[in-house]
């Protein structure tokens, strides 16, 4: 498809796969409301307010069957794990990077701004291993914990990945 047409009639190639696959929302425009400072409850972590964005998103029913399909294609078919890949690395990583390196500025917290790639991934893999536990494995414990405990649990987790010191070095 020419990309003058896809900028014509979505704006995007997000714009784009979002119409495709019946996204009731734009990800990158929640994710970027999500990670404005007045978006969270004061005390609120980045990490835990993540977690609950997620889950609102993910458990609203015009968004969790689109969600779960793209899971289960995405562990099936490496076209549309690339697909998927390119989606979330445009839409929800690099969001996530830019975040990530204005709050951990080169040499705080042990990371440099040019690893707000790196964390804003780990921050996907644990998001990503939460969506299969709870929707597609349906883990008892995982499926059945109230967004609550979960942000309770996975937010510190987050918020390291995303701000603090990561110990071991990449290279």
């Amino acid at each position: 498809m020419d990309p003058a047409l896809v900028h014509h009639f979505y704006g995007s190639k997000e714009r784009l796969f979002a119409a495709a696959m019946r996204l009731p929302v734009i990800p990158s425009e929640v994710l970027t409301a999500a990670l404005t400072p007045e978006a969270r409850e004061p005390g609120m972590s980045l990490g835990e307010h993540m977690v609950r964005t997620a889950l609102g998103v993910w458990e609203n029913t015009d968004v969790l069957a689109t969600f779960l399909g793209l899971l289960r294609s995405a562990v099936t078919s490496e076209t549309a794990a690339a697909m998927l890949r390119e989606f979330i690395v445009d839409s929800i990583l690099r969001p996530m990077a830019r975040a990530a390196g204005a709050r951990n500025p080169a040499g705080a917290g042990g990371g440099e701004a040019a690893d707000a790639d790196y964390r804003a991934a780990l921050a996907a893999t644990q998001m990503v291993g939460l969506a299969l536990a709870r929707y597609v494995l349906a883990l008892p414990a995982v499926a059945g914990a109230s967004p609550d405990d979960l942000a309770a649990a996975i937010g510190p987790t987050l918020d390291r990945y995303l701000t603090g010191e990561l110990r071991a070095s990449r290279g």
